[in-house]
């Protein structure tokens, strides 16, 4: 027979956002369901910078490694896809020994997404763009 699933069947990854373990209405009134909280290593979608050149389409995470990319076309098979699954592969420019940039913005009017990183040593600044080609 089955049973409501209940907050011990969620497993170690997923838990309520209410977690002091209170009630906050008597037993059998209507009260709202908890938002569940996820936790992940993939960042949230709007996190991603989308790059095109009207024909390829690439999406770039916050750490600035292409995670999703078909070539040559959008509905091509994926050439980077750790968007989905961590071991399908990603491409990163990028110094070494660090992993989160100290900023990244479009450049103003433009799908040019620069990232800028800070090392022991200086400043390093990479601008990914998809060109059009011929």
């Amino acid at each position: 027979m089955a049973r409501k699933a209940r907050v011990e069947d969620l497993g170690p990854a997923i838990k309520p956002a209410d977690t002091d373990g209170h009630r906050a209405a008597a037993p059998g009134a209507f009260s709202a369901p908890a938002p569940i909280r996820i936790a992940s290593s993939y960042p949230p979608i709007a996190e991603y910078a989308f790059l095109s050149d009207c024909e390829v389409n690439c999406l770039i995470a916050p750490s600035g490694r292409v995670e999703w990319m078909c070539l040559p076309r959008p509905d091509s098979p994926s050439v980077f896809a750790s968007i989905l699954d961590r071991a399908a592969g990603n491409f990163r420019l990028g110094p070494t020994g660090v992993s989160v940039p100290a900023g990244r913005r479009y450049l103003p009017g433009t799908l040019v997404v620069e990232t800028t990183w800070r090392t022991r040593t200086g400043w390093l600044i990479v601008r990914d763009a998809l060109c059009i080609g011929p």
